[in-house]
């Protein structure tokens, strides 16, 4: 009789198993069935927020790109802007060399125009001269033809 009970306890058990499985297994599918159902209710704004999602990759590839060129061309201007304020300073520091050899340059011209006026001065004078002389000798030739024609 134990071994009946025990058989039948064992079956009893089985059953209760199985029907607990069988429980289960409804559950099981109906969270199943309803998890794909809640799936396919949600794929659509899956998909969705994966394109914005890619769509925001992409703007932001973009802006990258974009931040990118312009750091490059903010160090090319950095760099041009560094050239030019080089240049400008030169450009400074000759100044007072240029106004002091401009003021050399000036006073050459200023002794060359006194040299000039001086060399004017002196041609007049021999010219002066030359034409007292030119007087004198014609003086002096006509005093001769006057002798020599007394004679």
């Amino acid at each position: 009789m134990d071994i009946f009970k025990e058989e039948s306890d064992d079956f009893q058990n089985y059953q209760k198993l199985l029907a607990e499985k069988e429980f289960f297994q409804k559950k099981y599918n109906q969270i199943r069935k309803e998890f794909f159902l809640f799936q396919q209710l949600f794929e659509p704004y899956q998909l969705n927020v994966e394109r914005k999602e890619q769509k925001l990759q992409n703007q932001q590839d973009g802006q990258s790109e974009l931040i990118t060129e312009l750091k490059s061309q903010l160090e090319v201007e950095s760099s041009q802007k560094y050239e030019l304020f080089k240049q400008i300073k030169t450009m400074y520091e000759m100044v007072p060399l240029l106004k002091n050899k401009l003021d050399s340059k000036e006073n050459e011209l200023k002794i060359l125009k006194l040299k000039h006026e001086e060399l004017e001065l002196d041609l007049k004078l021999l010219l002066e001269e030359n034409e007292k002389l030119k007087d004198a000798n014609q003086q002096e030739k006509e005093k001769r033809d006057i002798i020599k024609d007394s004679k």
